[in-house]
């Protein structure tokens, strides 16, 4: 029987059906008509965690846990959705790994849940996320990464919007613009080795070497990197909330470059 399959004609074309169960038919219906995700609530820290944070800024929040997954030899570069959404732009062997993942069993989208839940300002992005998640668990394990991807997608660009809301038109306008804008809130998060008194969203100096503990807020990179992250595109009470940290441990009119 082997040998006659390698001599198939390469002409041959072979039909697949797969059948599907009532609650299945249902489950696709309404994955065919995705519900915006009711991001009006979401603060510019929000949007971090759900979209971004490196390694060393996860591994504050996981308590231990492994902060950023791999799948064989793919590793997102973010532990949010970012992450998944950077690796479904090119979809060469990364995207299967990571499909063969989900086809797999439900450890990704269990993942993804859970790093919503736990992040007190996600709510009711956990209750839309969870929704659609776990009808996808129900699927036919053939056709859960489409659903799990288009699901992921659809948050990631309604989250983009919530980060560009603040800022002036002409920032919306242009493509360009617009990613630098979003690119700003992988600097801005809860870390709460970098918490000083009730301040505690602060701004990284660098990633992903400086960005958790007294290296995260450096007076001298915040100062400069403060109007053009958050003052210009219209980020104003995370810039305020910044400046008044900073003004707390100044001295003699000096902004220190540690605090």
């Amino acid at each position: 029987m082997c040998s006659s399959f390698f001599r198939i004609p390469s002409s041959l074309c072979v039909v697949v059906s797969i059948k599907l169960s009532s609650r299945q038919i249902k489950i696709s219906r309404d994955l065919n008509s995705i519900r915006d995700p009711p991001i009006y609530n979401l603060t510019i820290s929000s949007i971090n965690h759900l979209l971004f944070r490196c390694i060393a800024e996860e591994q504050e929040l996981v308590k231990g846990s492994k902060a950023i997954y791999r799948f064989k030899e793919t590793v997102p570069k973010y532990a949010g959705i970012a992450g998944l959404v950077r690796e479904f732009s090119h979809c060469a062997g990364e995207c299967e790994e990571i499909f063969d993942n989900v086809k797999a069993g439900d450890w990704l989208i269990d993942h993804n849940l859970k790093r919503v839940r736990d992040y007190p300002d996600l709510g009711e992005i956990f209750d839309w996320l969870s929704r659609y998640l776990a009808s996808i668990k129900e699927l036919p394990p053939k056709i859960k990464p489409k659903w799990f991807a288009r699901v992921i997608k659809k948050l990631f660009y309604a989250a983009r919007q919530a980060a560009l809301r603040s800022a002036p038109d002409i920032f919306r306008q242009d493509e360009f613009c617009s990613n630098l804008i979003l690119s700003a809130c992988q600097f801005v998060g809860l870390v709460p080795s970098s918490v000083y008194r009730n301040y505690r969203i602060t701004l990284a100096a660098g990633l992903p070497g400086l960005c958790v503990q007294a290296a995260r807020c450096l007076g001298r990179d915040t100062m400069v990197a403060l109007p053009g992250l958050w003052v210009v595109p219209g980020v104003l009470r995370e810039s305020l909330s910044v400046l008044l940290m900073f003004a707390a441990v100044s001295r003699l009119g000096l902004v220190p470059h540690l605090h």
